[in-house]
């Protein structure tokens, strides 16, 4: 809706780029204090940490979709759910998966902050300030290498849904 209306693009945008020019740390003593120390508060700083490259690089992908596209559509007496279905989403599709990607590992330092500071009893966060407490550097490198493979993980989930979801995209010609 934020990239189809211009009102509601009015209303909203404003936020959301103040929103998001905030570093995320400043979120976290509040989210402490309303929700406590436990998982809907390291849930809520992960959410915070992952949204906005995911709503932002969705808006550009919704703003750009091809205008010839939907006046065609439009002149053939579709309606604006038919529209977005068959014109908007589509052509979105490649800014979505590169905000998802973005908001992978903005939602796994998230994972960290909020084990850090959200006062986690357990969690690869937890182990390794305690290892760096110690100076266990072995165990540091081990939770390094986690989170590494997670990040490595999620994305060739994304890469798969990209592949699969932009089957209908040709092929790009090969210039040499």
């Amino acid at each position: 809706m934020l990239g189809r209306s211009e009102t509601i693009n009015a209303m909203i945008d404003p936020f959301i780029t103040s929103l998001n020019a905030t570093p995320r740390l400043v979120f976290l003593p509040m989210v402490l204090m309303w929700f406590g120390i436990g998982l809907w508060s390291e849930v809520l700083i992960v959410f915070i940490g992952a949204v906005f490259p995911m709503l932002i690089n969705t808006y550009a992908g919704v703003r750009n979709a091809d205008r010839l596209l939907i006046n065609v559509v439009r002149s053939f007496g579709a309606s604006e759910w038919e529209i977005n279905k068959l014109v908007v989403l589509p052509n979105s599709i490649p800014f979505i998966i590169a905000g998802l990607r973005l908001a992978i590992g903005r939602a796994i330092l998230g994972v960290v902050v909020a084990e850090f500071f959200g006062g986690a009893e357990a969690g690869i966060g937890v182990m390794m300030v305690n290892a760096a407490g110690k100076y266990h550097v072995d165990v540091l490198f081990a939770g390094l290498f986690i989170f590494m493979v997670q990040v490595l993980i999620l994305t060739s989930i994304v890469k798969v849904m990209e592949l699969r979801l932009s089957r209908w995209r040709p092929e790009k010609v090969k210039t040499f």
